[in-house]
């Protein structure tokens, strides 16, 4: 809450919802960008996390890093799939980035944002956090500056975990 009154305007600017065109516009390119990160995580990335896990260690099990859908599956999806979106993109993307680069410019903007975004997903690891800074946080810092905001980020993000959310769900339940 200290956050988000001391931040108050730019999380306002950032979510400042463009004319209806560019914002279906913008939620469409989100939503295949998602998608596809989220097909290049679960047949490629999740792959190299694990064969990175075997050869140089971590501090988490090689294969524990999807997330195991616990038997409050409603509260897992609304903290997975809804808010996690929207709280890293309104902090990374609307408020890190445009502060970063008001002081630091562009490229250290998006390096940092993508530094702090992949050490929030410590749970996952080293080798999780790595990737998940430099690829979807890259992505998704890529996609705010391309499309000028935080709503195409947010539908990516939010498609990346509906995805994941699906994938590890259909999992545990075959198991």
């Amino acid at each position: 809450a200290v956050l988000m009154t001391r931040f108050a305007t730019q999380v306002k600017a950032a979510w400042l919802l463009p004319d209806p065109s560019k914002a279906f516009s913008d939620i469409t390119v989100g939503l295949l960008a998602g998608s596809l990160l989220a097909i290049l995580y679960l047949y490629w990335l999740a792959p190299l996390l694990e064969t990175l896990q075997r050869t140089f260690g971590d501090f988490v099990p090689p294969g524990a890093v999807l997330p195991t859908v616990s038997s409050s599956i409603g509260l897992f999806f609304i903290a997975t799939v809804l808010l996690a979106p929207l709280v890293e993109e309104t902090l990374y993307r609307g408020i890190a980035i445009p502060l970063l680069t008001n002081h630091l410019g562009v490229l250290w903007a998006v390096v940092l944002s993508c530094v702090l975004f992949g050490l929030l997903h410590w749970a996952g690891g080293l080798w999780y956090m790595l990737l998940t800074g430099v690829v979807a946080g890259g992505a998704f810092a890529g996609l705010f500056y391309w499309r000028g905001g935080v709503l195409a980020p947010f539908a990516a993000h939010l498609a990346l975990n509906l995805i994941e959310f699906i994938y590890a769900w259909h999992a545990q339940n075959q198991a």
